[in-house]
């Protein structure tokens, strides 16, 4: 694994010196949050973070189970992963979020059908898996039962019940 930063003040690449790189993963998925970097395995159900201040690697706990090509997106101050292949090599429909101020994940939600090597992007305070048949909030925290996104409270009441779709 090779990390490098980008430097839009001088508008090129280098490489991160980042001491001791975690065991190799197929396809891990990357996100930021509070100034860390979270790795999502794609072979185990293990995280490893990487604190670019500290120049140091961590492991927060493993999630539920593992999301084999699964999607990673952040939103609200927590990790989101959702689909690809389970545990025991079955597609999987679970939607996990990790909370770092408890240190755990929990199953959130469920995709519509299980699915795998999808996007989720969170735009709009929204956390919105690209997916055929879009994404089912029952349950979530927070959340409105609109069937493309999971909505966090917002303080702008003119984007309160808003989709994405809306705004176009």
């Amino acid at each position: 694994m090779v990390i490098q930063c980008y430097d839009p003040e001088t508008d090129l690449w280098s490489l991160l010196n980042c001491g001791h790189l975690p065991p190799w993963s197929f396809a891990p998925k990357a996100v930021t949050l509070n100034g860390l970097i979270y790795f999502v395995r794609d072979d185990s159900a293990e995280v490893d973070v990487y604190n670019p201040r500290k120049n140091e690697w961590d492991k927060i706990p493993s999630m539920n189970q593992v999301h084999v090509g699964g999607s990673l997106a952040t939103l609200g101050g927590k990790l989101y992963v959702s689909g690809g292949y389970d545990n025991t090599f079955e597609l999987s429909d679970v939607v996990e979020a990790y909370d770092p101020e408890m240190r755990t994940w929990s199953i959130v939600g469920r995709l519509p059908q299980p699915t795998f090597w999808h996007g989720s992007v969170s735009i709009f305070r929204q956390f919105m898996p690209h997916t055929q048949y879009g994404f089912d909030s029952t349950g979530l925290d927070n959340a409105n039962n609109e069937r493309n996104a999971i909505h966090l409270n917002r303080h702008d009441h003119n984007f309160h019940n808003r989709n994405l779709n809306e705004l176009y």
